[in-house]
């Protein structure tokens, strides 16, 4: 889906609104792929993609994901314990799907 241009702009309007996807999605579905797949530079190959696709993943991820992320835990009043489980969800999500 997320090579249709119509639902990659979607996405990523929905998503300067709503960035709280590692929060609420689950970690075992393709969902949150698809999400990051609709950010990136589509139909790159092997270098181009990683040259270009990674600088861009890792800004969102660093700048709008992780703070969002924190910012839901914070407002639901996650305990550390709590909180750490959940940044090793998506830590384990990202690593097994090859996205960094």
């Amino acid at each position: 889906m997320w090579e249709i241009p119509d639902i990659r702009k979607y996405m990523c309007k929905l998503d300067e609104e709503f960035p709280y996807w590692f929060y609420f999605l689950s970690k075992k579905e393709e969902t949150l792929y698809m999400i990051y797949q609709c950010h990136m530079i589509p139909f790159l190959s092997g270098e181009d993609d990683f040259d270009l696709n990674n600088p861009l993943l890792r800004e969102h991820f660093v700048k709008k994901w992780v703070p969002a992320l924190s910012e839901a835990c914070e407002y639901t009043e996650m305990s550390d314990k709590e909180s750490h489980e959940m940044y090793m969800k998506v830590y384990s999500y990202i690593i097994n799907r090859g996205i960094f």
